[in-house]
């Protein structure tokens, strides 16, 4: 698991690692406030390309599908036939 830097070295590394947090920060907001709301049979998806670097510092209960645009579109493609 990569380590979030908190205090940096350098500027490469203060902003990556400000972007990580920045991301699972997000994530972990909006996704708590959507459950609140949805109740507990809610689920939570992560995709994307970033989405193998930003897992592992989320709270358990994130369920990885990574071609999860791809797969919709082909739903959306096989629609249209």
């Amino acid at each position: 698991q990569e380590e979030i830097a908190i205090f940096a070295q350098d500027t490469r590394a203060a902003v990556a690692g400000g972007a990580l947090n920045a991301a699972v920060a997000l994530i972990e907001r909006v996704s708590a406030r959507m459950l609140a709301e949805l109740g507990e049979g809610a689920q939570c998806y992560l995709t994307g390309g970033e989405a193998p670097r930003v897992l592992p510092h989320l709270r358990d209960g994130f369920t990885p599908i990574p071609n999860l645009v791809l797969e919709g579109l082909a739903v959306i493609a096989d629609l249209q036939k």
